[in-house]
């Protein structure tokens, strides 16, 4: 036989679930339009790269494996300005290069690494 108290506390259990499941799917439902966003942009992005692409080969006669080496270059960059670190003169933490504040106390760091116009 089941007393008041646990079938209230059974029910208390069940409704909490079904909120948190109703929290969930709005979760995904709001992540999936999200991803869809991401993705459409993406494809956009893609679309452009390969256009101007076919300009610039074009007209300065750059090749595949020209590009191909660029690209490998500037991956190489990003990594390097990622890695650049400098010490906040307010708390000592380490800090990236290419930032303007301390993320840890605020403070303005001085040195900071000129970077890429893509960099954030």
């Amino acid at each position: 036989m089941i007393d008041g108290q646990s079938y209230q506390g059974g029910i208390s259990q069940f409704n909490e679930s079904q909120k948190i499941a109703k929290d969930a799917s709005r979760n995904t439902e709001a992540n999936e339009s999200r991803i869809e966003k991401l993705e459409s942009r993406i494809y956009q992005l893609s679309l452009i790269s390969e256009a101007l692409w076919e300009i610039v080969s074009k007209k300065s006669g750059i090749t595949e494996s020209q590009l191909h080496l660029e690209i490998q270059t500037v991956i190489t960059s990003r990594r390097e300005r990622g890695c650049e670190k400098l010490s906040c003169s307010s708390c000592s933490m380490s800090v990236p290069a290419n930032k303007d504040r301390c993320m840890y106390c605020g403070n303005e760091l001085a040195g900071k690494t000129k970077g890429s116009p893509f960099d954030e």
